[in-house]
């Protein structure tokens, strides 16, 4: 302590350098949680979404697009398109859409990943629909991915003709759903209500709740007739 008031300016600045490397790094640990907590504290996601006109098992599946999900929380998504529609696929899409043939989807977290998530349509409807169609991407509350779905406004096929030039590329929307664990039921008390009304029933048996004549007609029956006939016979007698 008397070294340090002997040389009292090199302490104090010694002493806010130190304040100024703690305080920044403090700024550099909020900021990095905030980044991989995300905006809304639940995360980013990336999707890779591939499609499909071939039929079968074997079907050969090509990149459409990124989906980023900002989050769950807002339902904030962004979505970067490739250009996935060319001649080719135009022409594969009237064959199969004249075969009542399927157009499919495929959702993975990473990219050529086995583990995926898979939905289809009849490829007429997304024909009909000159490319316009609707995803809906459900994750469980953990933000792990649960399922995808797809679909068309109209959702059935007409037998509608779509010109080459309203089929330049895809018209999506993305929606995505989260699920959560609803209350659960408390069985606690609808087991003790059943026992309680289980022992008041058992209690309600037991005791005799019928009539007084339901009870002791043994006893009144012998009892009028002894008096009706102890009167006809006075009657009788006179």
């Amino acid at each position: 302590m008397a070294a340090c008031l002997g040389r009292y300016i090199t302490c104090e600045n010694s002493v806010n350098n130190r304040l100024r490397v703690n305080v920044l790094l403090i700024i550099i640990i909020l900021n990095t949680v905030s980044v991989a907590l995300g905006q809304d504290g639940d995360g980013q996601l990336v999707l890779y979404m591939d499609h499909s006109l071939d039929q079968g098992a074997t079907a050969e599946f090509t990149s459409r697009g990124v989906i980023t999900v900002h989050s769950l929380r807002s339902g904030e998504v962004s979505w970067n398109q490739e250009n996935a529609v060319d001649s080719l696929f135009v022409e594969q899409l009237k064959q199969v859409s004249r075969s009542g043939g399927y157009y499919r989807l495929k959702l993975s977290t990473k990219q050529n990943d086995d583990n995926f998530v898979l939905t289809f349509m009849n490829a007429c409807s997304l024909y009909e629909s000159a490319l316009s169609d609707i995803v809906t991407v459900t994750f469980d509350q953990g933000g792990a991915l649960l399922g995808v779905s797809a679909t068309t406004v109209p959702s059935i096929c007409q037998g509608t003709v779509i010109s080459d030039n309203r089929l330049a590329g895809f018209n999506s929307t993305v929606y995505v759903v989260s699920t959560y664990t609803g209350p659960s039921p408390d069985t606690a008390t609808y087991i003790q209500r059943l026992e309680k009304e289980k022992a008041e029933k058992a209690r309600g048996e037991n005791q005799d709740n019928r009539s007084f004549l339901a009870k002791y007609w043994m006893y009144i029956v012998p009892l009028l007739i002894f008096v009706l006939l102890s009167g006809s016979s006075e009657q009788g007698g006179r």
